[in-house]
């Protein structure tokens, strides 16, 4: 049997000790996880893309996508703060914590070795408004453009700005979609026949004039 002096058992316990110790300049990894939810139903939503960046640099980032409940987890992440944006398509992009997608979201800190968990992200759903165009006799009304208007403040006036548009079909009828929460104008414009490049002003204007 061999002999251990104490001098060598001293060293041997002294390595064991420093091998379970922390070096400088490392810290142990945490994790994120969460769930992203419809704002409006509080439903799970499904393949939406998460986005976790560092504060301190917005192209140091990764991606998770949830799975069918909506779950999402990173792992291994560095201690510090994290800036989460979600993206799914029939939803606004938008940072985790944000009331809107123009305004920033909420910091969430990633501390040494302990998890974040029961983050609830969650993402405000577009709109879509569909509808049927009628001339003064309320027959359908087709062949124009419907556009969605918005108004806004320019140079202390107001104004309209056109944020998209959609063709009106055949009978009429017309869809917008992927539109950002908010109040809007409808406008619908003339035929497209009514203002080819042969046509007077005089007379597109006297076959139809925009309604809104």
């Amino acid at each position: 049997m061999r002999n251990i002096t104490a001098p060598t058992f001293l060293a041997a316990a002294i390595a064991a000790a420093l091998a379970q110790t922390p070096q400088p300049g490392s810290q142990p990894a945490c994790i994120i996880e969460g769930q992203v939810v419809n704002s409006v139903t509080g439903a799970p939503v499904r393949r939406a893309t998460v986005t976790v960046r560092t504060a301190k640099n917005r192209d140091d980032s990764r991606t998770a996508e949830t799975d069918s409940g909506g779950n999402f987890q990173f792992q291994d992440v560095p201690p510090g703060g994290y800036t989460l944006l979600g993206e799914r398509s029939g939803y606004e992009g938008q940072e985790y914590g944000a009331r809107s997608a123009r305004l920033p979201g909420t910091l969430v800190e990633c501390k040494s070795g302990e998890p974040v968990s029961g983050l609830v992200f969650k993402l405000i759903p577009q709109a879509t408004v569909r509808g049927t165009v009628l001339d003064d006799e309320g027959e359908p009304a087709g062949g124009g453009a419907v556009f969605l208007l918005k108004q806004v403040y320019a140079r202390g006036r107001r104004q309209l700005t056109q944020k998209t548009e959609a063709q009106v079909g055949g009978t009429g009828e017309y869809v917008l979609s992927s539109i950002s929460p908010g109040r809007y104008f409808l406008k619908a414009g003339c035929p497209f026949a009514a203002a080819t490049a042969q046509s007077t002003e005089a007379e597109a204007t006297e076959g139809c004039a925009p309604a809104y």
